[in-house]
């Protein structure tokens, strides 16, 4: 029981300070410019992770079109309609977005495609933002499926987010973040890829994606001196 909950509170601390992948700049240490593909075979690095970000046109949980980089402000295409910010266009209400964040290729067109983010090691932890979860006067809303694969395909961990409201509603989450975590089981292989789906009813949702963790799981070295640590800790309690 202490070896799992120290490895727990371990990974949770973690993800408190972990390297946030923002998209202020580029794993060449460039800047990005507006409306920029990101190639989906492009490495970010989040506590040494390797994290790859595209969409899945074809169903089979790979990346197949890639993202683009969308800058923020009053500019087209957009990511995202600002009903309640300053600005119409890709507007935060309050700070977190920063310059530059993911979105899918039509831009406010069709829904998009399958979001798939994929690691080069089995990871413990991930977080992330979803931008403008909104609903619309119809009745029809947006809302979001995340889920976690192992590398058999079978899902590890899964969270959908809160039905978007209309911008006039007090909890609106217009032109605001939704943070999502998923963690995986510490018996368990780890999260090896991330499945984002829009499966809300409204039709010309936009995605906007940033400010991205992850956490490896631990090697046997590793969680096993968390285990010698968490020992020491109950100890000393006594």
């Amino acid at each position: 029981m202490t070896k799992i909950s120290m490895l727990t509170i371990a990974l949770v601390a973690s993800a408190g300070s972990a390297q946030v992948i923002d998209f202020e700049s580029l794993p060449t240490r460039s800047t990005p410019s507006d409306n920029t593909e990101l190639d989906r075979d492009m490495a970010f690095y989040s506590n040494g992770v390797g994290v790859t970000f595209g969409f899945d046109t074809d169903g089979d949980r790979v990346a197949d079109l890639n993202a683009i980089i969308e800058e923020t402000g009053n500019n087209r295409p957009n990511g995202f309609f600002s009903t309640n910010a300053a600005s119409g266009s890709d507007t935060p209400m309050f700070a977190g977005l920063g310059s530059y964040f993911l979105r899918h290729q039509t831009a406010n067109g069709d829904n998009p495609h399958a979001f798939i983010i994929s690691f080069d090691q089995p990871v413990a932890q991930t977080t992330g933002e979803i931008w403008d979860l909104d609903g619309r006067n119809d009745g029809t809303y947006e809302q979001w499926l995340v889920t976690g694969f192992d590398s058999n395909g079978s899902i590890v961990d899964q969270i959908e987010s809160p039905i978007g409201l209309v911008p006039s509603h007090e909890a609106s989450l217009d032109s605001m973040a939704w943070m999502f975590a998923l963690t995986a089981n510490p018996a368990g292989d780890g999260i090896n890829h991330v499945v984002i789906e829009h499966i809300g009813t409204a039709q010309g949702v936009g995605l906007a994606f940033d400010n991205f963790t992850a956490v490896a799981v631990p090697t046997p070295a590793a969680a096993a001196m968390l285990g010698i640590a968490g020992l020491g800790a109950a100890r000393r309690r006594r």
